[in-house]
């Protein structure tokens, strides 16, 4: 079996808060409970999957869906990075599987731009 895990990046100060990444859904059936678990391994069978992945940030939100071809014993990890919301081009997210003991990736990064933040307060991106 193998197995992969999220990401969660802490961001310190006053209005700190964590920028976290989590796989969702696993061949398209849904993980439940996936953000409040996202440092529990999901166990992976060693073949094709798709792995449906979401990042979130307050009130932001970005989603992708990658391929990753499981081996037998190996433990991967979700990972994501992501730019501010001042960025020209509007907020985005990088997603990428890497194996978890080199770092190495083993999918192609996954750009996905960033949705959310709430009308009338500077945490709003129009879509």
């Amino acid at each position: 079996m193998s197995s992969v895990i999220g990401t969660n990046l802490s961001e310190g100060g006053m209005f700190g808060s964590d920028h976290r990444a989590f796989v969702n859904m696993v061949d398209l059936k849904v993980v439940r409970n996936a953000e409040d678990r996202w440092n529990e391994p999901l166990v992976l069978t060693p073949e094709t999957h798709s792995l449906g992945c979401e990042y979130r940030y307050s009130n932001f939100t970005a989603r992708a869906y990658l391929p990753l071809d499981a081996k037998a014993g190996v433990a991967y990890r979700l990972q994501v990075k992501y730019n501010d919301e001042s960025a020209p081009g509007g907020m985005y997210a990088d997603f990428c599987i890497v194996e978890s003991d080199t770092g190495r990736p083993v999918t192609p990064v996954f750009r996905q731009h960033v949705t959310g933040g709430k009308k009338g307060t500077i945490f709003y991106i129009p879509q």
